[in-house]
């Protein structure tokens, strides 16, 4: 394609017109030209799709960046839908002040010129998206300042909120679409950056290995956990890893995506439950040593169980992940 804009658009009418002979052709477009910039409008693309796996990997890459990503003007681009499916998942932000916004930009940005002022006319834009923004999870100020401010509620509306979030003694009903959910969502940030560490050759009864030709090698293979985890990054000690790539599978070994370090972290956080298998493959320097058989292991860290295989490197190498407290799911 010409360029990134003409993809997206040809796929949404793909997806519209239900074009399937070139459903194929579209996601490898998409998944071409995912990366944080354009995250929300592939998501959109791909919801209209409705291709499970692609969508799957723009949510586990909002896993790390849903902050910016909403206060970025991509939310606009997103169909009414998508926005609504999207602010039902389990985003990980740090407070749904960010939801709220997005969810006000994207209103005034699909509202006739003459009714952008109007509060009222926001209100209805919004109200099948309102249900999914947890407003009683916002601080009193942010209601004050985002909320009210905005005139999506009216003033009565708003102070019936208010006595709700406070939990103040009669109060009147709260507005239709306001959501009653009260557990907050979390970030990255709440839940510790914890590491396992898988074994290194060394004191380890081996054949002799040999230098590690520039080619791609398996570190880790076949790789389970017993709860959701996200992995940050891979850091070998002793050797130098270029080139890292994980690849995720589901149990059938169907590929759902792959991520690659960049900068010292994988592109696509790589997130793992029980019905998830993992490859984790990477470059080693020609003066390196690497044992080209594979060694099963067991390794337990922040109440995860880890079972594979894995190369053993001269002094082995450390896996960091973020336990999550559920898994990544889509069902479309």
């Amino acid at each position: 394609m010409e360029s990134h804009k003409l993809a997206l658009s040809v796929a949404c009418l793909v997806g519209r017109f239900k074009v399937k002979a070139l459903y194929p052709a579209c996601l490898e477009w998409l998944d071409d030209i995912l990366e944080r910039d354009t995250v929300l409008e592939v998501y959109n693309a791909a919801y209209i799709l409705k291709n499970t796996l692609l969508v799957t990997k723009c949510l586990q890459l909002l896993l790390t960046c849903a902050d910016q990503v909403l206060a970025s003007p991509q939310v606009c681009c997103l169909s009414e839908d998508a926005l609504a499916f999207l602010l039902g998942r389990s985003l990980y932000i740090k407070s749904e002040a960010v939801i709220l916004k997005a969810a006000i930009a994207w209103g005034r940005e699909h509202m006739p010129p003459d009714q952008k002022a109007s509060g009222a006319a926001l209100h209805h834009r919004l109200r099948n998206i309102l249900p999914h923004v947890r407003i009683l999870t916002l601080s009193a100020e942010e209601i004050v300042k985002g909320l009210m401010a905005s005139g999506v509620y009216s003033p009565e509306e708003c102070q019936a909120i208010l006595m709700h979030r406070t939990q103040t003694p009669g109060a009147p009903p709260l507005p239709e679409t306001c959501c009653t959910l009260l557990t907050k969502r979390k970030s990255l940030d709440a839940f510790p950056l914890s590491h396992v560490r898988l074994p290194g050759a060394k004191n380890t009864p081996l054949l002799p290995g040999e230098p590690a030709p520039n080619q791609e090698r398996v570190l880790v293979s076949g790789l389970r956990v017993d709860a959701p985890v996200v992995v940050q990054r891979v850091e070998s000690r002793g050797v130098l890893l270029r080139e890292v790539t994980a690849a995720v599978k589901d149990t059938a070994g169907r590929t759902l995506y792959t991520a690659a370090m960049h900068e010292g972290v994988f592109d696509v956080p790589v997130a793992l439950d029980p019905e998830k298998v993992c490859t984790v493959t990477a470059k080693v320097r020609e003066d390196d040593w690497y044992y080209h058989t594979l060694y099963p292991f067991t390794a337990g860290a922040a109440g995860v169980h880890f079972k594979g295989e894995h190369a053993l490197l001269s002094e082995g190498c450390d896996l960091y992940f973020w336990r999550l407290d559920q898994c990544v799911r889509v069902d479309l």
